[in-house]
């Protein structure tokens, strides 16, 4: 049954009225809850080229429910191309390298070399494999370092080459045994 607003008595109007008020209030509050949203999250994530977000990535360094949700939300864009870490001292001059799973569908290698000029930054190299499409995103996370998602630069001749500063968060993150790298 449908009722019209001028066929309510005023003690019905008033409650609607109240109720209304209160439901606004308790949006504008929770706008402004520092804790980033998942539709935050997901439009950041499915965003190819997402921009400078200082409290979204403030969030993923430092808030372990906000790394949890991005992580809910990276698997549920199916950004599940997970890379494998390997053991820092596998590849000469490399912190940290790994290699896509054999069962994915793309084939990307990624290691961090020390640069040699200038002195003491990375180079964030990763190949692409033949028949594999460039990533464009890189979400590296660890339980001791938090997480950092980086919009990566376009592949040339299958190669992504990235200088990083040596205190860059992506280093420290790399050098977790037990880090997490997804691109996609």
């Amino acid at each position: 049954m449908n009722r019209q607003w001028k066929d309510l008595d005023s003690a019905t109007r008033n409650h609607i009225q109240q109720a209304f008020i209160t439901g606004s209030l308790v949006q504008e509050w929770a706008e402004q809850v520092p804790e980033i949203s998942l539709r935050q999250l997901f439009a950041y994530a499915s965003d190819p080229n997402p921009g400078e977000q200082p409290a979204i990535a403030r969030a993923l360094r430092r808030d372990p429910t906000t790394q949890t949700r991005y992580q809910q939300v990276l698997d549920a864009l199916c950004a599940n191309t997970l890379v494998v870490a390997s053991a820092a001292a596998s590849v000469p001059d490399a912190p940290a390298a790994g290699l896509t799973a054999n069962d994915s569908p793309q084939r990307w290698r990624y290691r961090l070399q020390v640069s040699s000029h200038p002195p003491h930054d990375y180079y964030l190299i990763i190949e692409v494999g033949a028949n594999s499409e460039a990533p464009t995103r890189l979400c590296a996370s660890s339980n001791t370092e938090g997480a950092i998602d980086l919009v990566l630069d376009t592949a040339h001749r299958g190669v992504i080459q990235m200088l990083l500063e040596k205190d860059h968060p992506l280093i420290s993150i790399m050098a977790d045994p037990d880090r997490i790298i997804r691109m996609w």
